[in-house]
């Protein structure tokens, strides 16, 4: 690596750096039984209960007209709504690396890298859940060549992994 004015390291030096980016688009489709308009009045008689439910508390009213919504599938036995949930995810990455060779015997380099990693996962009637993951990593390595067939390396790594559901540990 040369800079000119400033430092010739031509043979010694080596500078490495890249970027990565990922970006998924997907959709998960979810199918599930919810309460149609004739049971969420009260009428439960197609489920085997004879006797009208004659009042719904409106707590139970608020939950069933904020979160489930009313069936848009007929003809089917084991569901009757169906959505496409988006789950994208993204990666986004990047690596920086120098070596130096300091003498004949002697090299040293250094690394180091991030990650962030970004996923959606799709829950039934609620906001999808967004997990993050992120990957710093840094390490320093120094070889001494003490004869032919004898080396003599040191490196020191750190790590920090950082997200929200404890996958790190």
């Amino acid at each position: 690596m040369t800079i000119p004015h400033l430092y010739n390291g031509q043979n010694k030096t080596f500078f490495f750096a890249d970027y990565e980016g990922n970006r998924r688009a997907t959709t998960v489709a979810q199918q599930f039984l919810v309460p149609n308009q004739k049971e969420r009045n009260g009428d439960l008689s197609d489920l085997g209960v004879s006797a009208p439910i004659t009042s719904i508390s409106p707590t139970a009213q608020a939950l069933l007209a904020t979160y489930y919504p009313l069936p848009n599938v007929s003809g089917q036995p084991n569901f009757n709504y169906e959505r496409f949930a988006p789950t994208p995810a993204s990666t986004d990455g990047a690596d920086v690396r120098i070596d130096q060779t300091i003498s004949s015997k002697q090299s040293a380099y250094a690394r180091f890298s991030r990650k962030n990693i970004t996923s959606n996962f799709a829950n039934a009637f609620l906001p999808n859940d967004v997990d993050s993951i992120h990957n710093r990593s840094l390490l320093v390595s120094h070889t001494y060549a003490i004869s032919p067939r004898l080396l003599n390396e040191v490196p020191v790594r750190l790590h920090e992994c950082d997200d929200e559901r404890g996958l790190c540990d």
